[in-house]
């Protein structure tokens, strides 16, 4: 089971994303197919992804979603995207994840703690 918890930041165009449990192939469709149609994410231009409390798939499933992303986002929810976990702390898991960002069209980036992905939300001009 994966559940999320949606937070927007008030004054701003920016939203916090809590996931927590498993993400599989299927439900991170529907997690996100869910997400895409909710007027509150859809409104955000930024958001915070923290995905801290999930237990990551393998590296294909990875891929897998992205492909989805990829093929059915069509410029629905953010567009600029700071996934945060201390599993990011790994630089090598980091770099082959940011290649993801050519393939699903949007800004998106990599952190291990909140603190750094605000700031490089920041810096691309987040509100």
């Amino acid at each position: 089971m994966l559940s999320y918890l949606l937070d927007r930041v008030p004054g701003s165009t920016r939203c916090h994303v809590r996931l927590n449990g498993d993400v599989t192939l299927d439900n991170a469709h529907a997690l996100l197919a869910q997400l895409w149609r909710d007027p509150a994410y859809l409104e955000c231009t930024d958001a915070i992804w923290d995905i801290g409390a999930c237990e990551l798939p393998p590296f294909e499933t990875l891929m897998q979603v992205t492909a989805y992303i990829a093929r059915e986002k069509h410029g629905r929810g953010p567009a600029r995207v700071a996934f945060v976990s201390p599993a990011f702390g790994q630089s090598v898991l980091v770099r082959a994840l940011q290649g993801f960002e050519r393939l699903v069209g949007f800004d998106l980036n990599f952190f291990a703690d909140e603190a750094q992905a605000l700031s490089w939300l920041e810096r691309r001009g987040a509100r």
